[in-house]
């Protein structure tokens, strides 16, 4: 068809409005009309190229909170593998014939098999220049270490492994050197000796001078298998954000009181979240007078019900002392797991325990606002106390000018 009769008699303006309205095949289809219609709708693909999925189902992942359901799917499975390296192959051949994708590329969510044909998923990486942001799910044997992957703008990694991912790690760090957000699981497991702090895997390799600019890092799963990363805190300038969410029994009384005393040493991280029954432990060894001052400069603690007693746990049991060291908190956004049976405008009790809470309120004069929260929010950091968002329970508040706290949200009693 010629570029001035039927449908491409209409104007560009016109043509990419309607470009605007179609979904990614269609536009396709639309760009072999004519030279006038690819020119005008083109660019609406840009929406559609700069994410991609390529990963088995169900994903191996869940981000709130950061956890695998390994458990759940027979990662092993053949069919899922050869459906995996379907989905790949007939990626790649779309790149083959579309080399724009390649450029457009920005954010990508992809499961890489260690058993693969080449090991396509992984050397996929290497074609995307411009990729910002990437989740990786590794299926690998215990101590496979793929090569080196040059992703010079990658910014915002998120990297789980059925076995150690610290090598995988190190090879995207060796040249992602702009990394700023990180998020590693570990789903490491001794395949020989039942202890999971056996054998922890540390790599000689210095990781302080490839995360100097990470401003965020959640550590997830077998915390004594990330211990590369948990020793440079103190090294990091740019750190401002951690979160802690280890399996139980995957860690050492050590390693908590190493990264509390690298917490202090940095003197940079003023946010700070506690996941899990760990949360307990990590604070036990805050109450360490060994300790003192350790926590001083977070500002923003974040706590979930998995943790027991939750924000009780902050409050030292009778005649102990000393408390841990916050002489700068402000606000504790509170999750709780939406699973649980629901809360009753009449009890709250459920959640916190007036006199307790008081007594937190009292031991922490710094201390503004306790938020809880069903669920887990998107940015567990970003959290706005001023306002009461439909996933808000309750807000509980220090008024201006001291005395007691007040609570307000759906939830309070009229």
């Amino acid at each position: 068809m010629s570029d001035g009769t039927g449908f491409s008699a209409l104007p560009e303006e016109v043509l990419t409005v309607i470009g605007g309205f179609c979904q990614e095949l269609l536009v396709w289809r639309l760009m072999a009309v004519s030279r006038k219609v690819r020119r005008a709708v083109e660019p609406m693909l840009g929406r559609f190229l700069a994410e991609r999925e390529l990963v088995g189902h169900p994903c191996l992942l869940e981000h709130l909170p950061l956890r695998s359901v390994e458990d759940e799917v027979e990662v092993e499975d053949a069919e899922r593998a050869s459906k995996l390296l379907e989905i790949v192959k007939r990626f790649d051949k779309h790149l083959t014939a579309n080399p724009r994708s390649l450029i457009a590329l920005k954010r990508l969510t992809i499961e890489c098999r260690w058993d693969e044909d080449d090991h396509a998923s992984w050397y996929l990486l290497d074609r995307f220049p411009e990729l910002e942001q990437l989740t990786m799910m590794f299926v690998v044997r215990p101590q496979d270490g793929p090569g080196q992957i040059d992703l010079l703008k990658l910014s915002d990694l998120t990297l789980y492994s059925t076995g150690a991912p610290i090598w995988q790690l190190l090879g995207f760090l060796e040249t992602a050197k702009e990394v700023r957000s990180l998020k590693v699981l570990s789903g490491y497991r001794n395949p020989v000796i039942p202890d999971p702090l056996s054998m922890p895997i540390v790599l000689e390799d210095d990781f302080s001078p490839l995360l100097q600019k990470l401003q965020r890092v959640y550590l997830a799963g077998h915390l004594e298998s990330l211990v590369n990363i948990t020793r440079v805190f103190s090294t990091l300038p740019a750190l401002e954000y951690v979160t802690l969410d280890p399996s139980g029994d995957t860690y050492s009384e050590e390693q908590l009181g190493n990264i509390l005393r690298s917490i202090r040493k940095g003197g940079t991280v003023h946010s700070l979240a506690l996941f899990g029954p760990a949360a307990l432990d990590f604070m036990a060894e805050a109450h360490d007078p060994s300790q003192h001052g350790c926590l001083n400069g977070i500002r923003l603690l974040v706590l979930d019900e998995t943790g027991d007693q939750g924000y009780t746990m902050m409050v030292p049991p009778e005649n102990y002392n000393p408390k841990p060291d916050m002489n700068s908190l402000e606000r504790i956004p509170y999750a709780r797991y939406p699973n649980l049976s629901p809360i009753q405008p009449l009890c709250p009790g459920v959640l916190y325990v007036h006199e307790e809470l008081q007594e937190f309120f009292d031991t922490y004069p710094t201390l503004r606002s306790v938020m809880f929260l069903e669920g887990y929010p998107p940015d567990h950091f970003a959290v706005d106390h001023t306002v009461l968002g439909p996933d808000v329970l309750y807000l509980v508040t220090r008024p201006e000018g001291g005395g007691p706290m007040r609570a307000i949200g759906p939830l309070v009693p009229s």
